[in-house]
C-alpha cells in the first residue's frame, strides 16, 4: 500500500463516514 492508495482511501472513505454520522444524528434528533 503506497501513500497515494492511502489518500484515495481517505478521500472515499472520510464523504461516507461524514454522512453515516450526519444521518445517525439526525434520526436521533427527529426520532
Amino acid at each position: 500500500m503506497t501513500p497515494h492508495d492511502l489518500g484515495l482511501l481517505v478521500v472515499l472513505l472520510l464523504p461516507g463516514m461524514l454522512l453515516s454520522v450526519l444521518l445517525l444524528s439526525t434520526f436521533a434528533a427527529g426520532g
